[in-house]
């Protein structure tokens, strides 16, 4: 993985926040498994071996977990409602922390 991977996440990280932010749920979804595939493996117990190394550079030790849970979550995630706030609003916040405190120099 490089640096241009890296920014390949972090801009889909970008097109995912734009999409709750509308509340585009339908481009979200059509989505989101998109960037969930460019992180865990098929499994979703790692993260695919071309990014392991670089992710774990990237992610404090003591996030790691926290953001393979949350990759897991949206990966399983098969509907919200667009009145739906909790999920919307927790899934849009998650994102734009993993966004700002992660991938915030890509």
């Amino acid at each position: 993985m490089n640096n241009k991977n890296i920014k390949s996440i972090a801009d889909k990280l970008d097109e995912l926040i734009n999409y709750l932010e509308n509340n585009n749920l339908e481009e979200f979804f059509k989505n989101k498994n998109e960037f969930c595939s460019m992180i865990m493996n098929e499994n979703r117990e790692d993260f695919n071996d071309d990014i392991k190394e670089e992710i774990k550079i990237i992610i404090p030790k003591n996030l790691i977990e926290s953001f393979k849970n949350f990759i897991k979550y949206l990966s399983v995630l098969r509907a919200m409602k667009s009145n739906d706030n909790d999920y919307t609003q927790y899934t849009l916040d998650n994102i734009k922390y993993i966004r700002k405190e992660i991938f915030k120099d890509y």
